[in-house]
């Protein structure tokens, strides 16, 4: 819908997407690692570790490994900025933190609807154990109200978005691969894949050269 929106209104834009989305995978890796940092360090770690162990942690993110095939995917910096908004509205409760954090989900669902799920569920599962930590019924409507405003709010407008559009008809009802492609230990530690293989197969054909 938004290409169509760039290519209706004749902009040049359109011709730039590949750089434009190159581009943003690129600054959320500076993203994941700065939001990591500054979470860390009002967490109340020490600022050398936090600043070791952001980009440390940034380069691990499994979504660094979607940027060669799966662009709608590469965006490690999601899940840090919902948990910065997440640590600011638990240090205080405002609805214009609770619109940022509706903001932000609405923002990566629209690269992939996969971080709404992801999003979505980590807000449940904060709300819920904010909630089993002060079990009053007067916080109860006030939860409930900003729980609407942070999940509720983005899945309605992402809907409306999606929905928009014409509807592609040749979809599969049942997609293939769901249950096809699983996950081993031996995809995990002797896939030919694995840098640490990689090494020691190259050691391995070196030795068998001499």
């Amino acid at each position: 819908n938004t290409l169509q929106i760039f290519q209706n209104s004749g902009s040049g834009l359109l011709q730039a997407t590949i750089t434009w989305t190159h581009l943003l995978m690129l600054l959320s890796i500076l993203a994941c690692a700065c939001l990591l940092f500054i979470l860390f360090h009002r967490l109340g770690l020490p600022v050398w570790y936090a600043a070791l162990a952001a980009p440390l942690l940034t380069f691990l993110s499994p979504m660094l490994a979607r940027i060669g095939f799966h662009y709608g995917l590469a965006q490690p910096a999601a899940i840090p900025a919902v948990l910065f908004l997440l640590l600011l509205y638990q240090e205080r409760p405002r609805w214009l933190t609770s619109l940022g954090i509706a903001a932000t989900v609405l923002f990566f669902s629209l690269f992939h609807f996969q971080y709404f799920g992801i999003l979505i569920l980590g807000i449940s599962a904060y709300f819920f154990v904010d909630f089993l930590c002060n079990p009053k019924r007067e916080r109860l409507l006030r939860l409930v109200a900003h729980y609407t405003l942070q999940a509720l709010l983005p899945f309605a407008l992402l809907s409306l978005w999606l929905n928009s559009g014409p509807t592609i008809q040749d979809r599969a009802s049942k997609p293939f691969g769901f249950l096809h492609y699983r996950s081993h230990l031996s995809g995990t530690f002797a896939s030919p894949d694995q840098p640490h293989l990689q090494s020691l197969l190259k050691l391995t054909e070196g030795a068998g050269n001499l």
